[in-house]
């Protein structure tokens, strides 16, 4: 897991795609709490 973390967090230094990057952390943080994750519907009435 702290790989996954360190992973995109690289890439929010390197690329200016953050929202992809933002919704990934979004995805392990509910992975390690046991919630379900937004689908692309829900991720999408955020923008």
């Amino acid at each position: 897991m702290p790989e996954e973390v360190n992973n995109v967090v690289n890439r929010l230094k390197k690329y200016p795609n953050l929202l992809e990057s933002i919704r990934n952390l979004l995805n392990i943080a509910a992975r390690v709490k046991g919630i379900e994750g937004a689908d692309d519907a829900e991720f999408a009435l955020i923008l």
